[in-house]
């Protein structure tokens, strides 16, 4: 399966973005995946954004 969208880091502002667009269009349930759980940032700034944390390898 291929990725619609490249996979990279993004801004605060663009992932803000996203989740807006997102919405506007009736979508009600995004996942993300972060690659390691050493990553505190990208884990910070999910959560800020409502995400929840549902498990970690």
């Amino acid at each position: 399966m291929t990725s619609p969208m490249p996979i990279r880091p993004c801004a605060p502002s663009d992932l803000a973005e996203l989740i807006d667009q997102c919405e506007a269009r009736d979508v009600t349930k995004m996942l993300a995946v972060i690659g390691e759980t050493v990553s505190a940032g990208s884990i910070g700034r999910h959560r800020t954004l409502d995400f929840a944390l549902a498990g970690a390898c």
